[in-house]
C-alpha cells in the first residue's frame, strides 16, 4: 500500500532545513523555485551545471529523498542525460523531466494553452536514455498535456 508523503518545494540547504524542520517526507527542487532565489525566468537559464551545485548543497544538510524538477531536459536527449548523471553524484534520489518543447513555458503562464509538446515517441526516447544512465535514480515523466489544453487522450498517449 502507498503511503501519503508531504513534499515541500526549497532552492537552497537553508529552505531544506526549514522544510524538513516543518515535516516535509520529500524535498522538491523546482525550478521555479531554483531560478527566482537567482533573479532568473524560469525559462531553463541555469545550467545543468548549476542545478547540480544546488542539489549537491541540499544534499549536504539533509538526508530526505530529494526531487529534482529537469525540466526539458534542456531540449536535448544528451543534455537530459547528462542531468541525470550530474543530478545523480550530487545526491537527488529523483529527476523529473516533462514533454515541453525548449525552452520551457511555466505551466502558469496564461499563454500556455494550446502549446506545443514533444511528441510521445521522441519523449519516449529521451526517458529511456536517461534511464540507461542512470545507476540508481529514479526517473519521473510529466506530461503538460492537460496543462496546454491537449486534453486527456494526449496525455494518455
Amino acid at each position: 500500500m502507498n503511503e501519503l508523503r508531504i513534499g515541500i518545494g526549497v532552492h537552497s540547504p537553508i529552505t531544506a532545513l526549514l522544510a524538513e524542520e516543518a515535516g516535509a517526507d520529500v524535498l522538491w527542487l523546482g525550478s521555479l523555485e531554483m531560478s527566482t532565489s537567482r533573479g532568473v525566468p524560469d525559462r531553463e537559464v541555469l545550467e545543468v551545471a548549476e542545478v547540480a551545485a544546488i542539489v549537491r548543497s541540499v544534499r549536504a544538510v539533509t538526508s530526505l529523498p530529494i526531487y529534482v524538477d529537469a525540466d526539458t531536459g534542456r531540449g536535448s536527449d544528451e543534455v537530459a542525460v547528462l542531468a541525470t548523471k550530474l543530478y545523480e553524484e550530487a545526491g537527488a534520489t529523483a529527476i523529473c523531466v516533462e514533454d515541453n518543447i525548449f525552452p520551457k513555458r511555466n505551466s502558469l503562464d496564461d499563454r500556455f494553452s494550446g502549446r506545443e509538446l514533444l511528441g510521445a515517441e521522441a519523449f519516449a526516447e529521451r526517458i529511456s536514455a536517461m534511464v540507461a544512465a542512470r545507476r540508481s535514480i529514479q526517473v519521473i515523466a510529466r506530461t503538460e498535456a492537460l496543462v496546454a489544453g491537449h486534453g486527456a487522450d494526449v496525455a494518455v498517449r
